[in-house]
């Protein structure tokens, strides 16, 4: 009879625990960190995080997460040593090489985040991750001057998924920013007495960003300086008003 009240006590005690505590599940704590990370809540979900990983080291997810949520508050350093253990501990695991160039890419090192990422996308067949990777290509090749390389990249983010996020604008945004580089590129030469090579970076930044005012402007100025007058609207690759 003793034995039967112990029993029935026990049981109304671990009813009333808050669910957190009421086991050492990880799939539980790994739920409750990615409730308090979505609430802002970031310590307590690096709590959760690393709760999860003690009671099953092969959640990697929770690892990572761990990472995510030390990014998220600002502790970029705490981070990269959550990401390079797990380089370490996990070597052919793509996701932490992921993570590591998206950090990068948050303190603007793009220049550090390519190669990350250019791993990440050597070593999987995953198309989730393939598609973040090749997003996060896409972003480091532009800042970097390598449009070709940014296209390439968002376009496979297309192939995977056409609506990920804003890839289509994306894509746009890398024309806008070449054809901005062309602009200041024709600037500097003309300034060297390059005329004809400025005139041929203006006519390609043009055909690139058809809405770029003061590439027009130089492009009429520059042609009338050489003998050629365009009549105004009729430059290259023009398309509408500004």
């Amino acid at each position: 009879m003793r034995s039967i009240l112990w029993c029935s006590m026990a049981l109304s005690l671990s009813l009333c625990l808050p669910p957190a505590y009421a086991a050492w599940d990880p799939d539980t704590e790994f739920s409750l960190g990615r409730t308090a990370f979505t609430a802002g809540n970031y310590d307590e979900a690096i709590q959760h995080f690393q709760e999860a990983y003690k009671a099953n080291p092969k959640m990697i997810d929770a690892y990572i997460w761990v990472g995510n949520a030390q990014m998220a508050k600002g502790t970029t350093s705490d981070a990269e040593k959550t990401f390079m253990e797990l380089i370490q501990k996990y070597p052919n695991d793509p996701r932490a090489y992921n993570q590591l160039g998206y950090l990068e890419i948050q303190r603007g090192n793009y220049a550090k985040a390519e190669p990350h990422l250019k791993k990440t996308v050597a070593m999987t067949q995953d198309n989730q991750i393939l598609k973040t990777a090749y997003y996060r290509l896409g972003i480091t090749g532009m800042n970097l001057e390598k449009f070709d390389e940014a296209r390439e990249a968002l376009q496979k983010v297309k192939a995977i998924d056409l609506s990920y996020l804003d890839v289509n604008q994306k894509i746009a945004e890398v024309d806008i920013v070449e054809a901005d580089s062309l602009y200041k590129q024709a600037t500097k030469i003309l300034t060297e007495g390059e005329a004809i090579k400025a005139l041929q970076l203006l006519e390609r930044a043009i055909a690139l960003n058809p809405r770029h005012q003061e590439a027009h402007k130089q492009y009429i100025s520059l042609k009338s300086s050489l003998g050629d007058d365009p009549t105004p609207g009729e430059t290259p690759a023009y398309r509408g008003s500004f």
